[in-house]
């Protein structure tokens, strides 16, 4: 069996929550990432910036299985 794309893959991308949460998880484990490399010179804790990507892919993983009015299928690719 061949993987293959959604027929409505650009608009999932850019309205799924799932998506905005991977995202801004990546954005924080970059950011903690960041901060372990220039510790000695920044005070704070690269844990919590890892523990909100966390919460954030958990956050993501919940999103994919909850219901989501704007892409609940039927109409919302672009207009033709």
């Amino acid at each position: 069996m061949a993987l293959r794309l959604h027929p409505d893959w650009p608009v999932i991308l850019t309205r799924a929550w799932s998506m905005r949460f991977i995202l801004l998880g990546f954005g924080f484990q970059g950011a903690s990432l960041f901060l372990q490399m220039i510790q000695p010179y920044a005070k704070g804790s690269p844990f919590v910036l890892s523990l909100l990507a966390a919460l954030c892919l958990v956050a993501a993983g919940i999103s994919r299985v909850v219901f989501q009015a704007s892409l609940s299928g039927g109409g919302n690719g672009p207009k033709p």
